[in-house]
């Protein structure tokens, strides 16, 4: 009896230190089954199949369907992590991403992935699997939709019109990861400044002077010289405008001088009877005529200039008024 009481204790002690390796190791066991994703998407389409996503919300649409899973028990903190799957009696493991819940315990895999895991075993019978969480570099390209719904840990909320375009399944958006920085969002270059105009100097800027900025020349006044020439042109013009005025004066004045040269110096006859009554020659006059034309001209000249002036002196005076 005693030994037998000691080899229970031995199993007990080998069931306990299996159960911690298990646990310290991170794996699950459980039945796996496969559920039929890509049948449904090429079935319903991807409009109708995104409108009705898995729990953690992410679009079929955006995913590689042939390496998702469903899992007993997923909650926010497993969407869209990457599981490590194998057959339970050894084999090759497979790497799927968490979408979904399964209502029974254990995983439900894509067909495609559940036929690699367990290769010639019966779709409809369930098998024996373990599992555990590992590192995303292994789901890498598995989900290309937006980061709401490709974020590590994240359940996306957002029904599917409400969320950008799904990207091209031949560059599918990068799986991020828990543990790495989110790439920095490229800021847009901010636009050069306006080089502010040059103020512009006085010295600098050429402007056009107006009229008022003009400078006055101070008239010259007009010299003597100018004067003179032009007092006698106008004098000139004045003489001939009031020809018949000056030729009247002068006329009169030609009268009354020949009247006085005609008393003063009488010609003479040439001869005059003596007193014994013959003829004597009388005293030769020609100098005296002679004299008395030059005077004459004299007086004509003097005339002349005189109104001439006068003309002049009154053309200038107007001008000057």
């Amino acid at each position: 009896m005693h030994f037998i009481n000691r080899a229970l204790s031995f199993v007990a002690t080998v069931l306990l230190i299996s159960s911690v390796s298990a646990q310290s190791d991170g794996w699950s066991t459980g039945p796996c089954t496969y559920h039929p994703y890509e049948e449904d998407l090429a079935r319903l389409g991807a409009t109708a199949y995104d409108n009705a996503p898995g729990w953690c919300g992410i679009r079929y649409s955006a995913l590689n369907i042939q390496r998702i899973v469903a899992v007993n028990g997923l909650g926010s903190s497993m969407c869209a992590q990457c599981l490590e799957f194998r057959n339970a009696a050894g084999g090759p493991s497979m790497f799927v991403l968490a979408v979904d819940q399964k209502g029974a315990p254990g995983l439900d895999v894509s067909h495609t992935s559940f036929q690699n895991a367990f290769p010639g075993a019966n779709a409809l019978d369930p098998q024996t699997c373990s599992w555990r969480i590992t590192s995303q570099s292994y789901c890498s390209g598995t989900c290309f939709g937006s980061p709401e719904e490709c974020t590590p840990g994240q359940r996306n909320l957002l029904p599917a019109y409400l969320l950008p375009p799904v990207g091209s399944s031949g560059k599918p958006h990068p799986t991020p990861t828990p543990n790495s920085e989110p790439e920095p969002t490229p800021k847009p270059e901010p636009e050069p400044a306006p080089k502010p105009e040059p103020e512009s100097s006085p010295d600098s800027t050429t402007r056009k002077p107006t009229h008022s900025q003009i400078p006055q020349q101070p008239a010259e006044l007009p010299s003597s010289q100018s004067v003179v020439s032009s007092s006698l042109t106008h004098a000139s013009d004045q003489t001939t405008v009031q020809s018949p005025v000056l030729t009247q004066t002068l006329k009169q004045s030609s009268s009354s001088m020949s009247a006085s040269a005609s008393t003063q110096h009488m010609p003479l006859s040439t001869s005059q009877l003596g007193t014994n009554g013959e003829t004597a020659p009388m005293p030769h006059t020609g100098a005296g005529l002679v004299s008395s034309s030059l005077s004459i001209l004299g007086d004509i000249n003097a005339h002349l200039a005189l109104a001439v002036l006068t003309t002049a002196i009154i053309s200038l005076v107007t001008d000057v008024l």
